[in-house]
């Protein structure tokens, strides 16, 4: 009912916490960004990455593997790079056979 409906970054904070969307930890990240992000956007990225990780699963798992975990990470944009200026988010998988 009250969630991202003020456009005062510490009120939306102080009605975060109250409601139990957020942790102390809003008040940190408020203090760092002067404002603090949509609790949504976490679960939404989490379906986003969640989604890449099937996806990935049905193209490249070949008959008989089977997926023990999947997670993304972040990467250098390169191939063979360790470090790099821009990232990218990449899909591992953990298989068996």
């Amino acid at each position: 009912m009250y969630s991202s409906t003020f456009s005062d970054w510490f009120s939306q904070a102080v009605i975060d916490f109250t409601l139990g969307n957020r942790t102390l930890s809003v008040f940190s990240e408020f203090l760092l960004k002067l404002s603090s992000s949509d609790p949504r956007d976490l679960i939404r990225l989490s379906k986003i990455r969640a989604e890449a990780i099937a996806t990935s699963v049905s193209r490249v798992l070949t008959e008989g593997e089977r997926l023990l975990s999947g997670w993304t990470l972040f990467a250098p944009e390169g191939l063979n790079t360790k470090v790099g200026d821009k990232w990218e988010e990449k899909v591992l998988l953990l298989v068996g056979l």
